[in-house]
């Protein structure tokens, strides 16, 4: 054997937690960039008797499983965020192939199955004859947390989800291939920072987390998780910007966030950002004239942008903010100390207009087989 390789395919759950894919619905190809691993553990305790320096034997206990997931950011595939969030934002218009993704008191986030094939067949030598090609499938898979980060001097938007799965079983046998589909997309490139509509034009890089608190339900029958449960929901921001103007940051964090006028910490009626909002469109922005002059006009390309994407964080606090030490090196606020109250993720594209969020798992764009 000389390598392995390994693909994924995903789907919702539909008919409910740790069912796998349910009849009707197909298996959806991962965004680009996708690289998927993940982790099985099963409690074991030793067991000891008095008067003995030996243990006896072994308890085993709950099967514990954990996956991670890191991917680019495109406008097309939104089958992840269907599953990272289960909220539906009042502006949502499937059929114009805008999706608006939040959190919701009411609901959970739906949990989803993988399927990975792994190819250990790769060379054909007769000290291989054994070996043999491994098909698997993750089911109650739950996401605990999603995280979007651009970082400096890159253009692309990384997603990062993480979280649990309750069961999986495999199949072995000679697979003739793994399952790939050929890229045809849109990758979400840059973003744009605005503070109260008002645009922050010293931002390097910045990320969002949002952390669901997702925890996997047992009963005393079974080794096996039965369900799982939300608690509170954690949004957090943070960003790297040139420390070159106090108004946009500093002043703010002396308010709460509510005025960038306070040139002192204020003793009262502190208030948060009310909104802050990050932006991407796949439009050109950026006009020249026979002299080389350029014009920006932001708005105007988010006007005749076909797709876009919009983060909208509601009631920003800046918490902590260091001044770095002056070494030579870049000035910067590093800005992660922060607390979000609401958070949603608009996405416009013309690639998924369908009927409802539940055409997407059998008509959608990427759906394979």
């Amino acid at each position: 054997m000389s390598g392995v390789r390994q693909s994924i395919v995903f789907c919702r759950e539909k008919d409910g937690f740790d069912t796998g894919k349910a009849e009707g619905d197909k298996w959806v190809a991962p965004p680009p960039g996708t690289f998927f691993s993940s982790t099985h553990n099963r409690s074991v305790t030793k067991v000891y008797t008095e008067g003995s320096k030996f243990l006896d034997t072994y308890a085993y206990g709950q099967v514990q499983g954990s996956w991670e997931w890191t991917f680019n950011m495109d406008y097309d595939y939104l089958e992840p965020f269907l599953l990272a969030f289960e909220g539906v934002g009042t502006g949502e218009n499937t059929s114009g192939g805008v999706f608006e993704f939040t959190k919701s008191n009411s609901k959970r986030v739906p949990s989803f199955c993988v399927r990975g094939k792994i190819l250990n067949r790769i060379t054909d030598g007769t000290w291989e004859e054994n070996l043999q090609d491994e098909m698997y499938i993750l089911t109650g898979c739950v996401v605990k947390t999603v995280r979007f980060s651009k970082s400096a001097g890159a253009s692309q938007v990384q997603v990062s989800m993480s979280g649990l799965y309750a069961n999986e079983h495999m199949v072995l046998g000679d697979l003739e291939a793994t399952d790939y589909t050929e890229y045809n997309g849109h990758l979400v490139e840059f973003q744009c920072m605005f503070a109260d509509d008002e645009y922050v034009a010293n931002t390097e890089s910045l990320s969002v987390g949002v952390e669901n608190s997702a925890s996997a339900i047992y009963t005393t029958c079974t080794p096996i998780a039965s369900n799982f449960a939300e608690s509170q929901t954690s949004i957090t921001f943070g960003t790297m910007c040139y420390a070159n103007d106090p108004t946009r940051y500093r002043t703010r964090m002396y308010s709460g966030g509510r005025s960038k006028t306070a040139d002192y910490p204020n003793h009262k009626n502190l208030g948060p950002i009310s909104s802050v909002k990050l932006k991407s469109y796949n439009a050109e922005s950026v006009t020249y004239d026979n002299d080389g002059g350029c014009t920006v006009d932001m708005a105007g390309a988010m006007a005749k942008a076909t797709r876009t994407a919009e983060f909208r964080l509601t009631d920003v606090v800046i918490k902590g903010l260091t001044r770095q030490k002056g070494d030579g090196s870049k000035l910067q606020d590093q800005i992660n100390s922060t607390d979000v109250r609401k958070l949603v993720l608009v996405i416009e594209t013309p690639a998924c207009k369908v009927a409802s969020r539940d055409e997407i798992w059998s008509k959608g764009p990427h759906v394979i087989g």
